[in-house]
């Protein structure tokens, strides 16, 4: 297309020429016309709200909060800009929105930073950070049931506007019905939602605007890029693309319950520095034996656990975790206090992963148990749950699983707590609790005791 281009134009150059022949060069020579094709700078694109949270978790919904993305290559000044909601209007400070970017504007940023994990650009409500720019003016208030946001230019002209739930669309700016929160069970909870705009997969910008409840991901009529939750805390940006490279690696596949323990016991015994899991529960001694040795060797050995399991945290996940902690180890759990108004950031922290010494990821289906990692002799066979282990030294994997543990690791979110041995329902194991050790079997050959592998040019 380029080089189509600059022939075209080689031509249009050539003919807007005089062709001067050798008898009429002798005379005068009249002046000649160059013509030049005329470029017309894109118009600027419309700022966009590009998220709302009109139902926070804090008291009072301080911690609502609303994102803006800019199109264009050229920055924005927020300079006397206008959100609007009802009859009240807040006008932004100078602000820069940069060329492709956005920014997040909260209530009180306090509150937003305790929900989301890090400061809005902006508040408008009460001033909570002398750091943090206030908007001026009106107080904007986006109601539970429903509303209209816009958002105005210096000039009042109209740059965009979500209408949601049960808000009108009279004023103009918006067709058809409201963008209705995806919660089709009470698993995915309206509270706390942020309703944000479908997103290009290659880009991670938000589609092109149309001005309707489709252009959001929480549309109920398309399964693709719809029906879609999101909430405060839940890193989106940084891992909105998956971790991809081809890289020279190794990998093991590594199936349960036949060579579960083996594999995963040998890898903790040749780790030299650090030892972190993020998983659902940990119910196995053996296993929280291991950890607890290395613990007390020195390396640097840390878990994440979900705090509120179904059917709670068993005696057994508390005797592991009391030895692992006694002996240096540093445990959290993930768990919500609704009483004390803290929400915990999942509805489940259901990951699989291990980290060992930052450079051999570990990524599979099963918890640390008695079925899924039997320690038994497998010679005469075992017993115990199907499942999967990855592990692999490829940098670009294990990375990303740094980057997870890391961000859910995050102590600005008030949903970890550090293992007490006092607390009531996470904390040490009754008094004279004898775990189970035995596990397995003979029930099963167990045909697969030897991990695959495979290393080479791997993506």
């Amino acid at each position: 297309m380029l080089r189509r281009s600059v022939v075209a134009l080689a031509a249009a150059l050539t003919f807007s020429l005089p062709l001067v022949s050798p008898q009429s060069a002798q005379g005068p020579v009249p002046p000649h016309r160059t013509w030049l094709p005329v470029v017309t700078a894109a118009a600027p694109q419309p700022a966009l709200i590009s998220a709302l949270v009109y139902d926070g978790f804090a008291t009072g919904d301080k911690d609502e909060g609303f994102q803006l993305f800019n199109p264009n290559p050229q920055p924005v000044d927020l300079a006397g800009w206008q959100i609007r909601s009802g009859s009240r209007s807040a006008v932004f400070p100078p602000l820069i929105l940069s060329p492709g970017g956005a920014l997040w504007c909260g209530r009180e940023a306090v509150a937003f930073r305790r929900t989301f994990g890090a400061w809005p650009a902006c508040e408008w409500g009460a001033d909570t950070s002398a750091d943090i720019p206030n908007l001026s003016g009106g107080s904007p208030q986006f109601a539970n049931s429903g509303g209209r946001v816009a958002l105005l230019r210096p000039d009042g002209q109209l740059s965009d506007v979500i209408v949601y739930k049960s808000g009108s669309a009279v004023e103009g700016g918006w067709e058809g019905a409201g963008v209705e929160p995806y919660a089709p069970t009470s698993a995915l909870h309206e509270q706390g939602q942020a309703l944000y705009r479908k997103l290009d997969e290659l880009t991670a910008r938000p589609l092109p605007d149309t001005d309707r409840a489709v252009d959001w991901a929480s549309d109920l009529s398309e399964p693709t890029q719809g029906r879609r939750v999101r909430y405060g805390g839940w890193n989106f940006d940084s891992l909105f693309f998956p971790a991809a490279a081809r890289e020279n690696a190794k990998l093991q596949v590594v199936v349960a319950p036949d060579a579960s323990f083996d594999s995963l016991a040998q890898s903790l015994w040749a780790a030299r520095s650090s030892i972190a899991f993020e998983g659902f529960t940990f119910e196995s001694p053996a296993l929280a034996v291991i950890l607890a040795d290395r613990a007390r060797a020195g390396l640097r050995v840390t878990l994440l656990l979900e705090g509120a399991p179904p059917g709670g945290v068993s005696d057994q996940q508390r005797w592991c975790v009391a030895q692992i902690a006694g002996a240096g180890g540093s445990v959290y759990y993930m768990v919500g206090d609704s009483a004390a108004g803290i929400h915990d950031r999942y509805l489940n922290q259901h990951a699989k992963i291990w980290l060992i010494d930052g450079s051999t990821a570990i990524i599979g289906s099963e918890n640390p148990s008695l079925d899924s990692f039997p320690n038994d002799d497998k010679a005469d066979g075992t017993l115990g749950r199907r499942g999967v282990y990855l592990a692999t030294d490829a940098p670009v994997v294990a990375s990303r699983v740094a980057e997870i543990i890391a961000a859910d690791l995050d102590t600005t979110f008030p949903d970890l707590l550090a293992y007490d041995p006092a607390h009531p329902m996470l904390g040490a194991p009754p008094a004279g609790f004898a775990p189970v050790f035995d596990s397995g079997g003979a029930r099963y050959a167990a045909p697969f005791t030897e991990p695959l592998e495979m290393a080479g040019s791997l993506r």
